[in-house]
């Protein structure tokens, strides 16, 4: 792993959509971790530096606008809400809830990767900022 090398965290239950975006993201050379609900996604916030977060907002039992709340009251590590639901009421909430952008299911993957890389920019020109 690069030093510069930034480190997404994918955390969804379909082990099929983790896959799909692991491959997305390592192909243009992010590193990826994954989670399948929300006590692995803590534990992998609690091992290793992330630079951003994917989250799915139905995670079989769990709810993904309470995860985002508990990543926010700790962190300001960026938010991808990535969900099935795609109620107009399902992306204001997830996004008032912290998330940083929304992306609903089925998706584009070159609409993913643009989202993060925009999202990424975003959040390190914001740090900047605060730094100085």
């Amino acid at each position: 792993m690069s030093e510069n090398q930034q480190t997404i965290l994918v955390v969804d239950d379909e082990p099929s959509i983790r896959k799909l975006l692991r491959r997305c993201f390592e192909k243009e050379s992010y590193r990826v971790l994954e989670a399948e609900n929300g006590s692995d996604m803590q534990l992998q916030l609690q091992s290793h530096p992330i630079d951003l977060i994917t989250l799915d907002l139905s995670l079989g039992k769990e709810d993904g606008l309470n995860l985002a709340r508990e990543i926010r009251a700790t962190s300001s590590v960026p938010i991808i809400m990535v969900s099935g639901k795609g109620e107009l009421i399902d992306t204001v909430l997830g996004l008032e809830m912290g998330a940083d952008d929304y992306i609903n299911k089925p998706f584009e993957l070159r609409e993913v990767i643009a989202r993060v890389r925009a999202v990424l920019r975003r959040h390190k020109h914001n740090s900047r900022l605060v730094e100085q």
